[in-house]
Order: C-alpha cells, then sequence, then structure tokens
C-alpha cells in the first residue's frame, strides 16, 4: 500500500517543533506567551507548569511516570454557621479508598469529624455537612491511611 505525506511546517512566535517520545513532531511554546510550556499534542503532563521540554515533565522524568501532585483545596475560606463545606481535590491515583476528612484545627489524624472517600475518583469535589463556629482543617489521605498528603485550614464564623 503506497501513499505519500506531505510535510508542514507550522511557525508560532514562542513555539517550536519538537519530536515527542514516539517520534511525532509536536509544536511546543517555548516562552509560555501562550501560557506556560506544553505540547499541544498528546501529552502525558499537558498542564504540568514546571514542564521542561517536551517529553520532560517537570519532576524532571519522562512524561507517563510523572505523577501529579494531590491537592485540595476550599472553594472559600470562610463558611457561615452550618454552611455546607464544600472541598476539591485532584491529581489522586485512582484508589476507591483515597479519603478527605475534616477536622477541628490541630487534631489528631484519627480524630476526624466528618470524612468521605473520592471512590476512585483522581479529581472531583466533595460537600461535607456545615459546622459550629470555629478553626477546621480539610486534610487528603491516600488509600485508607492516615498519612497526610495534603491539607488546607479554613473558618467557619
Amino acid at each position: 500500500m503506497g501513499g505519500s505525506y506531505a510535510q508542514v511546517s507550522i511557525e508560532m512566535p514562542g513555539s517550536a517543533m519538537h519530536r515527542n517520545d514516539s517520534g511525532a513532531q509536536v509544536l511546543v511554546e517555548t516562552d509560555g506567551t501562550n501560557g506556560p510550556k506544553t505540547c499541544s499534542s498528546t501529552d502525558a503532563c499537558p498542564s504540568d507548569p514546571n514542564k521542561t521540554d517536551p517529553g520532560i515533565c517537570g519532576c524532571g522524568v519522562p512524561e507517563g511516570t510523572c505523577a501529579p501532585t494531590p491537592t485540595i483545596r476550599m472553594s472559600k475560606s470562610t463558611y457561615a454557621v452550618n454552611e455546607a463545606i464544600v472541598v476539591s481535590y485532584s491529581g489522586l491515583p485512582g484508589n476507591a479508598t483515597d479519603w478527605v476528612g475534616l477536622y477541628a484545627a490541630g487534631a489528631a489524624h484519627t480524630n476526624y469529624l466528618d470524612y468521605l472517600y473520592s471512590e476512585g475518583k483522581v479529581s472531583g469535589t466533595m460537600s461535607f455537612q456545615g459546622r459550629a463556629a470555629g478553626s477546621y482543617e480539610a486534610r487528603l489521605f491516600l488509600n485508607d491511611s492516615y498519612t497526610l498528603t495534603a491539607k488546607v485550614s479554613f473558618v467557619v464564623k
């Protein structure tokens, strides 16, 4: 089976053509003029702001081997008494038993007030029942452990 292929040259300010790990040419931002330096085609770390080169994630290893950093964040830093507490998470490995717990500020990891499992989702949002006035923390743990992965503080007034 024969075929012909045309070579196409694309030039954009702040970009250059490079070959990815599989040898395909990809257009890569070189100066961040259109946001962080990322590949514009299939890329295992497409939104990695620390990406150094095509095929190399910000963690310095070949694409596909970087594990995203698990993070949590609150929808806001201060909630009203009994207002639903909304926590977003991302970068989880996808274990059914990755979980977020709500704690009184400074409490031991085993003294959670409430918790929810991610149910295998790598990112999403959880809504917890409102709380009384006080200082609190949302903490992220992986695979049903008490090894702290991330935490964020918030206040209920």
